[in-house]
């Protein structure tokens, strides 16, 4: 059982708001628990200059750059679970 422990532990925690990084590029399974908006300032700003930003698309965007981290950018296979619903029906 404390073996378990180790393999789960924080350090093989993939943050979602790290940058780019190859130190996942062993990972395979994947649980993407995030979900992302955008700042609202930052969203205003833009906004208020008449380009409109969508929140789906950002999230979309962060979660492929999280998941690339993985080893999929070494061509390996893998499995990601999100569990998350934007369309707020849950």
């Amino acid at each position: 059982m404390l073996r378990r422990l180790v393999v789960y532990s924080a350090s093989v925690t993939m943050p979602a708001f790290r940058g780019p990084s190859n130190i996942y590029i062993e990972k395979r399974s994947l649980a993407y628990l995030a979900n992302r908006l955008s700042l609202p300032v930052i969203k205003s700003y833009f906004e208020d200059r008449g380009i409109k930003v969508n929140d789906d698309s950002y999230a979309l965007s962060e979660m492929i750059q999280w998941v690339w981290r993985s080893g999929i950018r070494r061509g390996d296979p893998i499995t990601v679970f999100i569990p998350s619903d934007r369309s707020g029906a849950c």
